[in-house]
Formats: structure tokens, C-alpha cells, sequence
């Protein structure tokens, strides 16, 4: 038995993780205790600027003043973030890593399937201009 140093309470020590820089092979907190301190709000948005910082070197300041001046939306289908779970995505050149712009999700995969290619996007473009392929 070991006591979890956060909720103060005696478990197993199948209820901890495992930890090879422990004496007792075990971390201090209990598995239920470590998952509530990793989905906390706080947690969440320390996890998500450091993201922003490592993956596209943007501050959390940076991402907002793109926001701002995108007023919130996304920079392809001018969707507002309100109609969005998940916040707008960062749009990036995969080979130089510049950021383009902010998206949403949908946009942003769908550049993606299209390996951020200009002359595929033409193409499906025209494709969908075709008398009857498009809805008009």
C-alpha cells in the first residue's frame, strides 16, 4: 500500500504509475489524482501555448493578435471560431515552417489532403466548375 501525496489516501500500488526514478518504482500521485492535474483548465492552456511555441514559435500573444486581425475567423471559409469547438489551427508551409494563417479544421485538413498543392487545388477547382459538377 502507498499513500498518493495529493489526495492523502492509501492504495494499491497498482493505482499509481510506474516510475524508474522512485525508490518504490511508483510516482506519489495516483493515477485518478495525476489525470484530474493533466485535464485541469490550467493545465490544458500551459500545454497548449507551449504547443504553439514549439511547433510554430508563437506566443500565445502572437496567436491572438492573428485572431484579432483575421476577427476571429477562419482565413479560407470566413467561419467565426464560435462555430467551433476546438480553436482555429495554425497554418503552416510544411517545408519552411512560416505560419500563414489561422483555420479551421476543415480547411486545414483539407489543404493538407491536397499536400498544400496549388496546381491540385486548381484542378479540383476547375473539376467542380465543370458544367453540372457543382450545384449552380
Amino acid at each position: 500500500m502507498k499513500k498518493c501525496t495529493k489526495c492523502n489516501k492509501l492504495k494499491k500500488y497498482e493505482d499509481f504509475n510506474r516510475s524508474s526514478k522512485r525508490k518504490d518504482g511508483r510516482r506519489e500521485q495516483c493515477r485518478k489524482c495525476e489525470q484530474a492535474y493533466r485535464l485541469s483548465p490550467e493545465v490544458k492552456q500551459m500545454r497548449y501555448e507551449r504547443d504553439l511555441l514549439k511547433k510554430y514559435n508563437l506566443t500565445l500573444n502572437d496567436y491572438n493578435a492573428m485572431f484579432s486581425e483575421q476577427k476571429g475567423c477562419c482565413r479560407i471559409c470566413k467561419a467565426h471560431q464560435m462555430n467551433f469547438e476546438r480553436p482555429l489551427c495554425v497554418d503552416h508551409n510544411h517545408e519552411t515552417g512560416e505560419v500563414r494563417g489561422l483555420l479551421c479544421d476543415k480547411c486545414n485538413r483539407a489543404l493538407g489532403l491536397f499536400n498544400d498543392n496549388p496546381a491540385l487545388l486548381e484542378e479540383a477547382l476547375a473539376y467542380l466548375k465543370e458544367e453540372g459538377h457543382y450545384g449552380t
